[in-house]
């Protein structure tokens, strides 16, 4: 029987329970966090916020990529064949190398700060955000030290405790912070017409030199947080050890070197990294170009002419000034993606009645046939469409044709961050092919979704129904056509939502894997 160095023994259904409710609960604080803060910092602000982000989250999932999960493999080997030497020089030799990592990733953050800000973005007011979320890196990487140390040790409290810490602490001071920046910039404009050093004529132009340094001291919130956490971990650690007792060492073999861990970690890591490196880095190259053309449209009096027009009684409403609607547009793309990541809940169904004739291609196993890749592509990408990131936890039921193939399939996905979809195809059972997309106050349906051109935003609370109309049904085709011309002419794969049919991909390899559905070309091969 495997002995757990710990006084709880956490079964991997009690671990699993555990980030579940802490990921709830962290998930929680984020919408509570963002929703005043938007309000607090306008799109123009958090157009400044956003693009710390955009610099941050690349680094600091680079930083952390591979290693963690190197480390709790490792330990949870060395704990399963009583190695307890040799988990504590992984655990050494993971804290000397993390902190190697966060002070290089806080380094990279601090001299790109500048670059970034003033020739990427073109939105030199961000610099302020990046440099006060710089420290963050350090921090996480030195959190992740712990995580991946007591994961091995199938301990998970530790890791949901200094999530909900960091969340918190994110919440509080960074909201604070930023509601005293605003606060002490108004006071200094009423008393005297100067802003931080800036005489300024009007409220707007006092906004205007107020949000950068609100946005900093947010973004100073989520770094205080992180460093919260650090230190709770670094105290636990302390303070209740990992549960080794100075029998268990003695009777342990002699641990590896230093050196030879370090190899095995890094080996392990070196996948992840890649994955990440390659992901991130275009993440961060996607948002620098995005800023630095809206900036570009901005300075072409026709082009800024047609988009003010567009936004004008936004603008107005605002009292944006010029200078500042590339970072409006910006904070506005920022919403909409914040909007995105707080889609709960997702349900699709799509169901067509097929004659039982077992030759035609529908249920003709040759053919690949069966309901999931004829129909529930359509429904999968749909999903992962709405999805802030790809489902990790995949359940599902299926009920076979005569011929072996998936007549009809029930679904269920979970991803990171909380979100859901359940998915109900079927070949022999009609039902409408619908899509809803739940929101906290609101869901959005979609009839006919595999070439819908309308969508119905309906208000939970009044009832009252917004139309969003986009081309033609009939030209559905065409416009796949279109697009897929334009990325071979222009080289623009975006339009083609490679990563995102890649997961769904992935999805159904998985329910095919665990339905035991293969095809005759994949058996004989």
């Amino acid at each position: 029987m495997l002995r757990l160095p710990t006084n709880k023994k956490q079964t991997m259904l009690n671990g699993a329970i555990t980030l579940v409710i802490t990921t709830l609960i962290v998930k929680v604080i984020g919408v509570l966090y963002k929703i005043p803060l938007t309000a607090m910092l306008g799109e123009v602000g958090l157009g400044y916020f956003s693009s710390a982000y955009d610099v941050y989250t690349p680094i600091v999932s680079i930083s952390m990529a591979g290693i963690p999960i190197a480390v709790a493999k490792m330990v949870s080997q060395d704990v399963a064949l009583h190695r307890y030497r040799n988990a504590r020089q992984t655990y050494r030799v993971s804290f000397r190398l993390f902190i190697i990592i966060g002070v290089v990733g806080t380094a990279v953050m601090l001299l790109l700060a500048y670059p970034y800000a003033f020739w990427i973005s073109k939105s030199p007011n961000t610099f302020y955000s990046i440099l006060a979320i710089s420290p963050a890196v350090f921090f996480c990487c030195a959190m992740s030290i712990y995580r991946g140390y007591y994961e091995g040790l199938s301990n998970m409290v530790p890791t949901g405790v200094s999530q909900v810490i960091e969340a918190l602490g994110k919440l509080v001071l960074g909201l604070l912070l930023s509601y005293g920046v605003i606060r002490a910039g108004k006071a200094q404009f009423a008393s005297g017409g100067v802003v931080f050093g800036k005489a300024v004529q009007n409220m707007d132009e006092a906004m205007a030199e107020i949000y950068p340094y609100a946005a900093a001291a947010a973004v100073m919130g989520v770094t205080i947080g992180t460093m919260i956490g650090f230190f709770y971990l670094l105290l636990r650690y302390k303070v209740k050890g990992d549960g080794f007792t100075r029998t268990d060492l003695v009777n342990s073999p002699k641990p590896l070197s230093g050196q030879e861990i370090a190899k095995m970690m890094i080996a392990l890591a070196i996948p992840v990294v890649a994955s990440s490196l390659i992901t991130n880095v275009t993440n961060i190259i996607d948002a620098g170009m995005l800023r630095a053309r809206l900036a570009s449209i901005m300075n072409d009096p026709a082009a800024a002419g047609i988009m003010k027009s567009m936004y004008a009684e936004s603008l107005l409403g605002t009292g944006t000034p010029d200078d500042s609607v590339t970072d409006y547009l910006y904070g506005c793309y920022s919403a909409a993606i914040n909007f995105k990541n707080l889609v709960p809940m997702i349900t699709m169904n799509f169901g067509s009645f097929k004659d039982y004739d077992m030759t035609n291609r529908f249920f003709n196993i040759s053919l690949a046939g069966g309901a999931m890749l004829d129909i529930g592509v359509y429904a999968l990408s749909i999903v992962r469409s709405f999805m802030c990131e790809s489902p990790d936890q995949i359940l599902s039921q299926m009920k076979p044709a005569p011929t072996g193939c998936d007549e009809q399939a029930s679904i269920l996905l979970m991803n990171p961050s909380g979100q859901m979809a359940t998915v109900a195809l079927s070949m022999h059972s009609k039902q409408p092919k619908r899509a809803m997309i739940s929101c906290e106050k609101a869901y959005i349906e979609i009839m006919e979704y595999p070439r819908a051109d309308h969508a119905v935003i309906v208000d939970a609370e009044t009832g009252k129904q917004t139309i969003i109309e986009a081309g033609r049904t009939s030209n559905a085709l065409q416009y796949e056509l279109e697009d897929m011309e334009t990325a071979i002419l222009t080289g623009n794969t975006a339009i083609m939502k490679l990563r995102e049919s890649s997961d769904v991909m992935d999805i159904m390899t998985k329910l095919r894997s665990d339905w035991g559905l293969f095809y005759p070309e994949e058996i004989h091969s």
